[in-house]
């Protein structure tokens, strides 16, 4: 499956505006250096587990410590 930009951004702040705590903030930060660019995401949630950060990029890889807000 081929992902374009624009849907990978769109996803990772869906996920971080249902996965957040209430009250918490997150900041999205995009830099264009011309030939290459990054995104960057930051939040003041929990953070993730050391032995989950193997495995975030798996689908569908399920964390006991994922917290859903509606």
């Amino acid at each position: 499956m081929e992902l374009d930009l624009k849907t990978v951004v769109t996803n990772l702040i869906d996920k971080a505006i249902k996965c957040r705590a209430s009250q918490s903030r997150f900041a999205v930060m995009i830099c264009d250096t011309g030939e290459s660019g990054s995104i960057s995401l930051k939040d003041s949630g929990i953070g993730i587990k050391k032995e989950d950060i193997q495995s975030i990029f798996d689908q569908f890889y399920p964390s006991d410590t994922l917290v859903v807000r509606d």
